[in-house]
């Protein structure tokens, strides 16, 4: 009776069998499926082994670096930066090796704003938590005040609904010959110092012919125009 091998079941007759051909080729058939299998699972265990780099090379002379533990390259293995180790690598206008051989780099070089400029005077504003300036570094409305017409805080808005609300200033009438008022005076009540002042004009037909206020070292004068029939016919304004 037959018997079969234990790896891969191949057919081995008894001693007082006969050879059968069918056998034969049956176990010829087991045995190349197994080779062939063989094959390929050595040829992709190669293939992986080609592919990766063996431990022994991790940090060594021509191995790989390994990494921090922030996945970063530890500065232990980069070189100094030199005029050999950089090659032919050029190095931009205003800058220079140091004696250590690193390259020397100030904020001017790399068109940078130095941090001790940051909120100082001829250096640059910074921003609050809020991301908007800090008052510290915004202009007195006095100081804008003073500038020349066409300059000052444009970029400043204020809600006249708040500016009406808030405004705590005091206005004294002045009474021409007329019985008309003829001059009026906005002062702060915290220091009595006149803010503004306005001067009422009025022409030979008794009514109201210019107006001009004074605030801040300004001038605005408002000529109102009258028709050769007495009524309103425009407005001109000046400033100085």
């Amino acid at each position: 009776m037959p018997t079969t091998t234990a790896n891969y079941g191949l057919v081995k007759p008894g001693q007082n069998e006969n050879y059968d051909v069918d056998v034969q080729n049956g176990n010829m058939d087991k045995i190349d499926a197994e080779l062939r299998a063989n094959q390929q699972a050595t040829a992709a265990a190669q293939a992986t082994a080609d592919a990766a780099i063996p431990a022994s090379q991790k940090g060594q002379a021509l191995g790989v670096p390994t990494l921090d533990g922030n996945r970063l390259i530890p500065a232990a293995f980069f070189r100094t930066a030199s005029s050999e180790t950089l090659g032919a690598v050029k190095i931009g206008s205003g800058f220079q090796f140091a004696s250590d051989g690193t390259i020397a780099v100030t904020p001017g070089t790399v068109g940078a704003v130095a941090t001790s400029l940051l909120g100082q005077a001829s250096g640059v504003a910074t921003l609050g938590a809020d991301g908007k300036l800090t008052t510290g570094q915004i202009p007195s409305a006095a100081t804008m005040g003073v500038l020349p017409i066409g300059t000052g805080n444009t970029s400043v808005r204020i809600d006249p609904a708040f500016e009406l609300s808030s405004d705590t200033r005091s206005v004294t009438p002045t009474y021409g010959a007329n019985g008309m008022i003829s001059d009026l005076t906005v002062s702060d009540p915290a220091t009595n110092a006149i803010v503004a002042a306005k001067t009422i004009g009025y022409g030979s037909n008794g009514l109201i012919s210019k107006v001009t206020t004074t605030a801040g070292g300004h001038t605005k004068t408002v000529t109102i125009n009258y028709g050769t029939n007495g009524l309103f016919s425009s407005v001109t304004k000046t400033y100085t």
